[in-house]
């Protein structure tokens, strides 16, 4: 918030033509870097929450191992696994 307000004391405002200038000389922060940032956090919550909902689903749901990423049936389901049999069938002309 502070360096999104420094751009108004500055006189310009935050605008999309300026979000990746410096608003102070002091440092190498930008508004950009600050939005960088905010997503990266966005992504990294995101991970975690679905963790630990997966560790602790609630009322509904099986609950996982700790170590649940990390195991085979992770990346590949149950559908996966099951080979079934496929009929081809020639249609002639």
């Amino acid at each position: 918030m502070f360096y999104a307000l420094l751009y108004v004391v500055l006189g310009t405002g935050l605008q999309w033509s300026n979000i990746d200038t410096l608003s102070n000389f002091d440092d190498n922060f930008t508004m950009l870097d600050t939005l960088k940032i905010l997503a990266l956090d966005i992504v990294l919550f995101s991970l975690i929450a679905w963790y630990f909902d997966a560790l602790f689903p609630g009322d509904f749901g099986t609950s996982q191992p700790f170590y649940f990423p990390f195991t085979v049936m992770f990346f590949h389901s149950d559908f996966d696994l099951v080979k079934v049999p496929v009929k081809c069938t020639q249609l002639k002309t």
